[in-house]
């Protein structure tokens, strides 16, 4: 992503707060109650003084009752049915050193369709409290291993490996290997599934110490 398009995106989101706390009649006080960011740092960021980290945006945005995604996204989908992204032009979320999230699929007017790509390092997991009820999914390994807790059953990825499966919800994501993973998830994300995810992303992911170690025993994914 140009530094250009960087700077546009980073003014989008310094917008959108303003123009949302000005819509709901809030003072910078009010919102910084609400989200549990301080007045002093809001207001920076709505003056383009300071870039905020995804965790004060997400903070932000819950305090605004919004998504994550509502100040962060492009403002409108694009009215073409074809779309290509070059490298380095996919919104990317770095939770953290251990998770990136990476958007594969463009904003079309009229798709449901999304494909994000995660890259989570050794060891690490990312447990949802509240489990994120998924549409019909295809999971791809890239590289490494990954496991997935979807529904009642724990499958473990390995390179090359698929996964599909109809809607269910998703209990927990973990790296189980000694090297970092890279998979993809391509389907349809019900607005439930975003909202459970952003909660997740304001600060509840956690590093496992060593290799995962689920409650049920994983199974390889046919192929």
């Amino acid at each position: 992503m140009s530094s250009d398009l960087i700077e546009t995106r980073l003014s989008q989101i310094s917008d959108r707060i303003r123009k949302g706390r000005e819509n709901k009649h809030l003072t910078l006080a009010e919102l910084g109650q609400r989200s549990g960011v301080a007045p002093s740092t809001i207001q920076k960021i709505e003056n383009r003084q300071m870039t905020p980290s995804i965790v004060v945006i997400l903070k932000i945005a819950a305090g605004l009752g919004l998504e994550g995604g509502d100040l962060i996204a492009p403002p409108n989908p694009s009215p073409r049915d074809t779309i290509i992204q070059s490298k380095g032009q996919h919104a990317t979320i770095v939770v953290s050193k251990a998770l990136m999230f990476e958007k594969l699929s463009a904003d079309i007017l009229g798709s449901e369709l999304e494909c994000w790509r995660i890259v989570i390092a050794a060891g690490h997991e990312m447990k949802l409290s509240s489990p994120a009820a998924m549409g019909e999914q295809i999971v791809f390994c890239e590289r490494g291993q990954v496991e997935l807790e979807f529904g009642s059953q724990v499958y473990r990825l390995r390179a090359g490996d698929t996964l599909h499966c109809l809607p269910q919800p998703v209990h927990r994501i973990a790296n189980p290997a000694d090297v970092e993973a890279a998979y993809t998830m391509s389907g349809r994300f019900p607005h439930s599934a975003h909202a459970a995810f952003t909660a997740e992303l304001n600060g509840r992911s956690s590093h496992a110490n060593g290799r995962s170690q689920p409650n049920r025993r994983p199974s390889r994914a046919a192929v």
